[in-house]
């Protein structure tokens, strides 16, 4: 059986990876082989391996790539050749396996892997919508039952929660049925508007139908968030930091909720539910200025990471703000090489 592998060599050190499938090489945090290089872009190039042929791509990188000393846009790959993209060197070899094949790239604990997942600004917008998720979901809940009790109606609390659910789960129905109806952006910005209008409405509600039929409202955005924000992340980071990535983002709804859960309670002491759901309407309010000032972001990180690429003018100093780029990544410089045909970013 013949393997095929690629001999990452950088100032930092060499490391040896199973070359299967697809591989991104950039200074982003998300991608398969991160490097922190002032020369390499956030999404340099491209390793192939999922034909017959491997093959090496540029994705619009502002230096570029060299194979075997010879700048290209794209390659395939013979065994031997040496690709250079900025202070690394990385050399594809075919060997016959003789024993137990290595682990498949990104190997986790290694400093050459790159930053944590976490210095994604994508992750970091979209895990913060899941914390205010969280605290909507909290304070909706506690703040029902004592709504509930206030009313004198402590058995229409699971009805009121149980009409919530159901216009999640409609939502939830509906856009599982038509796919791609709009953006996923579009479909955060939609889904955090609807809470916000819902819930600043519901704290002045009195009566038992008028506060269903808020509740109502309120779970039509939440799957449109959730949906949404889950399909961002899938997205932007590829599959081998997903794991690290969605457990993030789930962690942050149940921060939300716990910390919302205990304000909420402490403020229904004070005031009564208006009070408690108030914490819900603030968190949606904010929710949604967040959708809004990152929309351009998450609507850049849908594409294909070629396509995030073809921006050059984000990608150095002065645009790694999570708003501009949808990452946020601070890189560590390391010495300059002379030769190799590459030069330092402006």
């Amino acid at each position: 059986m013949r393997t095929r592998r690629l001999i990452v060599v950088t100032p930092e050190g060499e490391r040896e990876l199973l070359f299967i499938g697809r591989l991104m090489v950039g200074r982003a945090p998300e991608c398969d082989i991160s490097l922190a290089d002032t020369k390499i872009s956030r999404r340099h190039a491209e390793f192939d391996a999922s034909g017959s042929t491997p093959r090496v791509t540029d994705l619009g990188s502002r230096n570029g790539i060299l194979v075997n000393g010879r700048k290209v846009g794209a390659a395939d790959l013979a065994p031997g050749d040496v690709i250079t993209a900025g202070d690394a060197r990385i050399r594809f070899e075919e060997r016959a396996e003789t024993s137990a094949p290595a682990e498949p790239a990104p190997a986790p604990h290694t400093g050459m892997h790159g930053p944590a997942v976490w210095r994604s600004g994508i992750l970091q917008v979209l895990t913060l919508v899941m914390i205010l998720m969280g605290a909507i979901f909290g304070a909706l809940e506690v703040s029902t039952v004592a709504f509930a009790q206030e009313a004198d109606a402590v058995w229409a609390t699971g009805w009121l929660l149980g009409v919530f659910a159901l216009a999640s789960g409609l939502t939830g129905l509906y856009l599982g049925a038509r796919p791609g109806g709009w953006p996923l952006s579009t479909q955060v910005l939609i889904g955090t508007t609807t809470l916000a209008l819902a819930t600043a409405v519901i704290p002045f509600i009195d009566g038992l139908g008028w506060y269903a039929g808020g509740m109502f409202a309120a779970g039509l955005g939440v799957s449109a968030v959730m949906i949404g924000a889950m399909q961002i992340i899938e997205r932007a980071l590829p599959r081998t930091r997903l794991t690290e990535a969605l457990a993030l983002a789930i962690s942050g709804v149940l921060i939300g909720s716990a910390g919302a859960v205990a304000l909420s309670g402490a403020l229904i002491d004070a005031g009564g539910s208006s009070w408690g759901l108030a914490v819900g309407s603030v968190a949606a309010l904010v929710g949604l200025l967040v959708a809004a000032l990152a929309r351009r972001a998450l609507a850049r990180a849908e594409s294909q990471p070629a396509a995030q690429e073809a921006h050059p003018a984000v990608d150095g100093p002065g645009g790694s703000q999570p708003w501009a780029d949808g990452l946020t990544t601070v890189p560590t410089a390391l010495p300059e090489q002379s030769g190799g045909g590459t030069t330092p970013p402006a």
